[in-house]
Formats: C-alpha cells, structure tokens, sequence
C-alpha cells in the first residue's frame, strides 16, 4: 500500500511541533529525505533528518505557494497550529495560524491540484458532543476552545472542498499524543508526557487536571503509523474524510502511579487550572472502528506497554545530555 507514496513530494509544516519532530523523520525514513520539505517558522534545533528545510509562516499564503512551486510538492501535511491552552491565551494568533493557515493550504491544493492531510483532535468535540465513552465519528461538535473551533472548521471546509472541487482532503481526529523525545507545552493533555519529565529530573509536578480526569491517549509511534497509514490508504478505500483514531484512556493518577513504582519519590500537586473545563467537554474514549475498517487502522501500543518505554528512552536521553 505504501509504495505508491513513493512518487509524491511531501510538504510537512509544522515540523518541529510535537508531532511534526517526529513525522517527518518517519517519512524521510521511508520515503526518501529529498521526497520530504520539512516547514516551520525557524529553522530546526533538533535533528528531522536529512532534507530540505523551509522557514514558513502558513499565514503567508505568497510564500506557501512559492515552497509548492519550488519542490513541485504533491502532498500537503497541514499541521502548523497553536494548541488548546495555548490558543486561549493568544486567540488572534490562534484565529490567524489555525483558521487563516488552514484555508491558504486547502486553497493552494485546489489551485495546484495537491493532495493534503489536516491533523484534527479531540477538542472538536464539546460539551453536546455524546457518548463520552467510546465517542463516534459523527455527534454533535460545539467546542469551547479556539482550538477546538479551528478544528471543527478544518474537518468541515476540508469536506466541502472534497465535495466541491475533488480535492483529495484527508484528516485523523487525534487523542493527547505521548511522547518522549518532545516536551510538549500548551495543550491540555500535555501532564501525560511532562509527568516524566519531571520525575525523571527530579522535580515537583503541578498538574492543571484533576486526578480522576479520563482522557483518550495515544502513543507516538501510532501517531506516526496512523497519519502514513491514512495517506497510504487507496482512495477508494475510504468511505469519509475524517476519522477518530484512539488507543487507550489514562487519568492523571494513572499516569503518576505507574511513575511511582519506579520513581517512588515522585511528587505530584492537583491545582486544576482553565484547562479542566476544556478537558471535561472531551470523551472519556474514541471509537474509530471506521479506520479499522476502512484501511486497517490498529493501535500497536498499550498503556503498560508504553509506561515503561518513557522511562527507559527518557533515562538514556538524560544520560547522553549530561
């Protein structure tokens, strides 16, 4: 299925957010580091692997569409924007990057005839949105959060310009991503991964969640496998164009106790903060048996599995930076 990739110039922005860090050497491993245009406002810091890097602000549609011209790209990973908590501290910015970006890059591929994939999450789910548990990929979705708001309109104005123009628009609706080689910041299930930061270096956490707060997560490298495996996917296979993808369901005290039984000292503070609105308008689970129908989505990894796989990447991380 994936060969076909092969014949594609990939655009990635966003690629040194939590996710695009490690897309784009996922892709570049795969598929060639010439066939991927890494993006994003400065240049990387951190190694995405061999390829051509652009400096890109996606409210800019000019110089979007010269970086198209330029490498003749034929496929547009969208993943340039500003996170939940993030987002309601700065909502113009988040208006212009999230709304504004994501309407550029969707024009852009009509004009130029690209494909483009949108990453979407859980915020565009809100408090009407029902059942918490095991949440379909069709409800009711009146979000509370910018974020969430920019989400909805991503999902919506990609179908429209599917329906309208055949642009070959795809979208994963994702849970809170974990992750070792990143400490994300902004987002409201961000406590997951910078629990282990913390403990791993020592140091108190003060999480913005109550303890007993359920939210669907998901493991990076199913992030990855999830986003090549929908862009990999056939066409015809694919009876919509936004899909739920969901691995397991964690609570903060879940997520400090598995900490403790390695880390015993490990200390934790519950000062919930704006952010536990947020996460109380977002399901407790996802059902995403359409992806598994559709083009054979399965989560690879477990909770427990990935509880003890943080903290050993994480300590041979710190080690080498000592």
């Amino acid at each position: 299925m994936a060969t076909s990739f092969l014949v594609w110039v990939t655009l990635v922005t966003g690629s040194l957010g939590q996710i695009g860090v490690e897309l784009v050497p996922a892709l570049r491993a795969k598929f060639g580091g010439e066939n991927v245009v890494a993006s994003d406002l400065f240049p990387p810091k951190c190694d995405i692997g061999q390829g051509p890097f652009e400096v890109l602000d996606v409210t800019n549609r000019e110089a979007y569409e010269a970086i198209i011209e330029k490498y003749k790209i034929d496929w547009v990973i969208h993943n340039a924007a500003l996170l939940s908590g993030t987002g309601e501290k700065n909502v113009p910015l988040a208006m212009a990057v999230n709304i504004r970006g994501v309407e550029i890059a969707l024009e852009l591929a009509r004009i130029h005839g690209l494909r483009i994939y949108v990453t979407s999450s859980i915020a565009a789910f809100g408090p009407d949105s029902e059942p918490k548990d095991m949440m379909p990929d069709v409800v009711a979705m009146r979000p509370t959060t910018i974020y969430g708001v920019s989400k909805v309109y991503a999902e919506l104005l990609g179908e429209y310009y599917n329906r309208k123009f055949g642009v070959d628009f795809r979208c994963l609706r994702f849970p809170g991503i974990i992750s070792w080689k990143q400490c994300p910041s902004g987002g409201t299930t961000d406590y997951s991964t910078e629990m282990f930061y913390f403990a791993l270096q020592g140091r108190e956490y003060t999480c913005p969640l109550k303890e007993d707060t359920p939210l669907p997560m998901m493991y990076m490298p199913d992030a990855l496998n999830s986003t090549i495996g929908l862009l990999c996917a056939p066409n015809a296979c694919l009876k919509r164009r936004v899909y739920n993808v969901g691995a397991f369901s964690l609570t903060p005290r879940q997520v400090e106790l598995a900490i403790k039984k390695e880390i015993p000292g490990f200390v934790v503070h519950y000062k919930p903060d704006f952010r536990q609105q947020i996460a109380e308008s977002w399901p407790h689970s996802l059902d995403d048996h359409n992806a598994r129908d559709d083009w054979q989505w399965n989560p690879q990894f477990s909770a427990e599995v990935i509880f003890a796989d943080m903290l050993a990447n994480l300590r041979a991380m710190f080690a080498q930076q000592k």
